[in-house]
């Protein structure tokens, strides 16, 4: 099974006598056909294609779901069919207890992902490392003591400096961390709309003017992915801005190897994997969210 990306100015269409995904190109007029038995999901990425009603109708029939994103990548509506009403009702019963169980798995991985960071990028930040695995041992169900923040002042600190404040400033490292993180968030909103969840309904983000919460908490344990790209390129380079390399490097992040559940793979793959376990866990199939490690 494989996912379809439509990249360029497409006519789309279904080629029934063949059973086929028909793609013709509306510049140069090439054609391509994909049995529809191979298609796990169909993903519009350029905004000026054109696709059947039957297409829609029969991708519909067989739980094939049909991704729109916007210019910049990102997911604005999913058609797909109903069975995802059962993960929505999920969603939705979750109670507070599983969600601050889930959120205490996040904060935790995403410290040791930090510590991991630390670890890796020189021996001055150890201490630091060592006092994250001390906050660490603290986080409780829903961290109610925000232990994430405090490990967060902590690590930035030990990162790049005790000057740098982390926020949506425009400075050097700000610009690079925010668009590297907006690029893991893109990747996480696709893949949880692909899977069927409502990405509104987070574990502990609940803004109700935020239409991606849950991608917010996913998000959590990835970030050092970006932080040790941006202390490399950036911060040790003295970048003065972002350049189209830095973005370039940043962009590598989705080939990057991590450890998810004891096996070596890319960010890219380990994200779909995590939103799977995700799904366990709301299906109550499993008690414990898989996220990736750094490595």
């Amino acid at each position: 099974m494989k996912r379809v990306f439509i990249r360029s100015k497409e006519f789309v269409s279904i080629k029934d006598e063949k059973n086929a995904l028909k793609l013709r190109n509306a510049i140069d007029k090439t054609q391509n056909l994909i049995s529809v038995d191979e298609i796990e999901s169909l993903i519009f990425q350029k905004q000026d294609s054109y696709l059947s009603t039957e297409l829609i109708v029969k991708f519909l029939e067989r739980d094939i779901p049909i991704l729109f994103c916007d210019e910049k990548y990102r997911p604005v509506s999913r058609l797909a069919a109903s069975k995802d009403i059962e993960l929505l009702f999920a969603q939705i019963s979750c109670s507070n207890k599983m969600n601050d169980r889930l959120w205490q798995g996040i904060v935790k991985e995403k410290i040791d992902n930090q510590r991991a960071c630390l670890l890796q990028i020189s021996d001055k930040t150890k201490s630091a490392a060592g006092h994250l695995l001390s906050l660490k041992k603290q986080v409780l169900q829903g961290d109610p003591k925000n232990i994430e923040g405090q490990a967060a002042k902590a690590y930035f600190s030990a990162l790049f400096g005790q000057k740098f404040k982390r926020g949506r400033y425009d400075d050097p490292l700000n610009s690079a961390l925010n668009y590297g993180y907006a690029l893991l968030r893109s990747k996480i909103q696709q893949e949880l709309i692909l899977a069927g969840f409502e990405p509104s309904i987070g574990i502990h983000h609940m803004s109700e003017k935020n239409p991606y919460n849950l991608a917010d908490d996913v998000i959590e344990g990835l970030r050092p992915f970006i932080d040790e790209i941006v202390f490399r390129e950036v911060y040790l380079m003295k970048a003065s801005g972002l350049t189209s390399e830095i973005k370039q490097s940043l962009f590598h992040v989705f080939a990057r190897k991590c450890l998810w559940a004891g096996r070596c793979l890319t960010v890219k793959e380990a994200l779909l994997l995590t939103v799977q376990s995700l799904e366990r866990c709301y299906r109550k199939d499993s008690s414990k969210l898989l996220v990736p490690k750094f490595i």
